[in-house]
């Protein structure tokens, strides 16, 4: 069988803490995703910029912020129908010699094997893949930054099945 590669870009600017939809997967489709390429790559005042790609189990395009928490809070709840199947973070940083106007640069790319999601219960029955950044603190327990701070770049995400 092929490997067929399911592409997906989005360009952030002025973006805030926030979810932004990827995809919807039915059952059969989740099943088939053994791996996805993921990339990050932006400017930004805040320290660190995470995200994480979120499955919310039986929600179609259409419904899918119904059950998330807002983007502010930074915590998935254990209650929660969510399910994280990957996240990162990037910490942001300046060239030397880079012009103190210019914001640090953030940047990330990974490619995470799926493998394990053909045993999870929550995640095969299929629903909405989900893109969640967020711009954090540092001295403050890594609360989501309530101030003017943004983030201005593009998100890319490839997921491969066999």
């Amino acid at each position: 069988m092929a490997s067929h590669k399911v592409p997906g870009n989005r360009k952030l600017i002025g973006s805030k803490s926030e979810y932004y939809f990827m995809l919807y997967a039915g059952t059969e489709e989740v099943k088939s995703y053994d791996r996805i390429d993921f990339g990050m790559f932006g400017r930004s005042w805040a320290p660190i910029v995470s995200w994480a790609v979120i499955v919310v189990p039986h929600e179609p395009e259409s419904n899918w912020r119904k059950n998330l928490p807002p983007p502010s809070v930074n915590n998935m709840d254990p209650a929660s129908s969510l399910c994280v199947i990957t996240s990162g973070s990037s910490n942001g940083y300046k060239p030397i010699g880079d012009d103190k106007k210019d914001r640090p640069f953030h940047g990330v790319r990974t490619t995470v094997p799926l493998n394990k999601l053909k045993y999870d219960r929550e995640v095969l029955r299929g629903g909405s893949l989900v893109l969640e950044i967020n711009l954090l603190e540092v001295f403050h327990g890594g609360d989501v930054v309530d101030s003017d701070h943004t983030f201005d770049g593009q998100v890319f995400w490839n997921l491969y099945s066999n």
